[in-house]
């Protein structure tokens, strides 16, 4: 789960301790979207667990939330949205992102017996692949498998740069902020593949499978959600960051191609697209309404409103202890 700071912990909890948040949550100001990620079946206190949450606890956020609101499909509060119909404030949908092969299976388990409607976001180039998003595959390998205080710099072959030296958390936030701002899609993904080549490739990919907590859902679990009801969404192809450095045909494999495969492997297209990594691009919503998509979906956290647009619903990250989750989705 993600870390949380004390002052924002003991706030959360007074609030739920006095009543106070009880009272604030009958008068609703605007729907919200939940945000899940990865569903697991342990409790563990390490980075790398930051977007994972237990089984339980995940259970009781439902319940809870099935009490408090009116689950509805993500797709009658987009409807509301783009035909400027009022809003119910106690609509609330959840998504889960990037389509773990425990979200496709526990989670969904978890959904189905509390029978709830609910969206998967998939990075449809990943299926199939043997391997998950760039951004665990990264943690993984410098908390799992790298042995070093270091590694070369991404951009050394530009500027001589010297290597990165550090922990491995302290490496992991400085690599993520250079392949996220300072790096095309393709340094990214070459600078990844060189590290799982040092590590060892089968050994990395090994570990990961093993460990299970990021490996993908597989083509015949998508076949299944999507017959049984779920609303599958695109989330890109590989997953890449759509910032200002993305290349336009990169950019095109990630919202077009990405459309095109689900349609083709599940029978039909997605209407929604879900921003990878929350980082939205100067023309998302032009590349989106091109390619035939009718909303998309942002990391942003707020309730949503009538000056919403169709294209950059916000929703709210929820791996956080039940008391902080019922604070962000009123406070915001």
């Amino acid at each position: 789960m993600h870390k949380t700071s004390p002052k924002i912990k003991i706030g959360s909890f007074l609030r739920v301790a006095t009543g106070f948040q009880r009272l604030i949550e009958r008068r609703p100001n605007g729907p919200i979207i939940l945000l899940y990620h990865a569903v697991v079946d342990r409790d563990t206190e390490t980075v790398l667990d930051a977007y994972c949450v237990n089984e339980d606890v995940f259970h009781r956020h439902l319940q809870f939330f099935s009490r408090q609101y009116h689950i509805v499909p993500l797709q009658r509060i987009v409807e509301a949205v783009r035909n400027n119909d009022k809003l119910d404030p106690r609509w609330l949908a959840i998504t889960l992102d990037d389509a773990y092969r425990n979200q496709a299976r526990r989670g969904a388990a978890i959904l189905a017996d509390l029978n709830l409607p609910w969206a998967l976001t998939v990075p449809a180039g990943l299926i199939g692949s043997d391997r998950s998003v760039w951004t665990n595959e990264l943690a993984f390998l410098l908390f799992y498998c790298h042995a070093r205080n270091s590694v070369p710099h991404p951009c050394r072959n530009q500027n001589n740069t010297d290597d990165l030296t550090g922990s491995p958390s302290t490496l992991l936030s400085e690599l993520r902020h250079i392949l996220f701002n300072d790096v095309t899609s393709q340094q990214r993904h070459e600078y990844i593949e060189t590290l799982i080549d040092a590590v060892g490739r089968e050994r990395f990919l090994s570990r990961l499978h093993d460990d299970g907590r990021f490996v993908l859902a597989d083509w015949a679990d998508l076949q299944q959600l999507h017959e049984s009801g779920v609303e599958i969404v695109s989330h890109g192809w590989w997953h890449h960051p759509q910032t200002t450095e993305i290349s336009s045909g990169d950019l095109q494999e990630e919202i077009r191609t990405s459309r095109d495969t689900l349609a083709a492997r599940l029978g039909s297209p997605p209407d929604g697209f879900a921003v990878p990594h929350g980082i939205i691009h100067p023309h998302i919503v032009d590349h989106l309404t091109e390619n035939g998509y009718r909303y998309g979906l942002t990391s942003r956290t707020c309730r949503i409103t009538t000056e919403c647009s169709p294209y950059l619903l916000p929703r709210v990250d929820s791996e956080y202890p039940l008391y902080i989750v019922r604070n962000h989705v009123t406070s915001r």
